[in-house]
């Protein structure tokens, strides 16, 4: 495989990782708010979610409704 193919394969790969981690989180944050019936901000606030992974996961969220 060449260089450049393989490079592409690779970032894409991050890609996909990255975007199941986040829905991970998300569906985790919308489980705990459901059963402890808690705001999104105290949910992410008690998991120690940071601010920058906090606004993809209300995108997510909000997308999903």
């Amino acid at each position: 495989m060449c260089n450049l193919s393989q490079g592409i394969r690779d970032e894409a790969r991050a890609e996909g990782l990255a975007k199941g981690k986040a829905e991970g989180r998300a569906e985790g944050v919308m489980s705990l708010m459901s059963n402890m019936n808690i705001s999104m901000e105290k949910t992410m606030n008690y998991l120690n979610i940071t601010e920058d992974i906090q606004l993809s996961i209300m995108k997510y969220i909000e997308d999903k409704k």
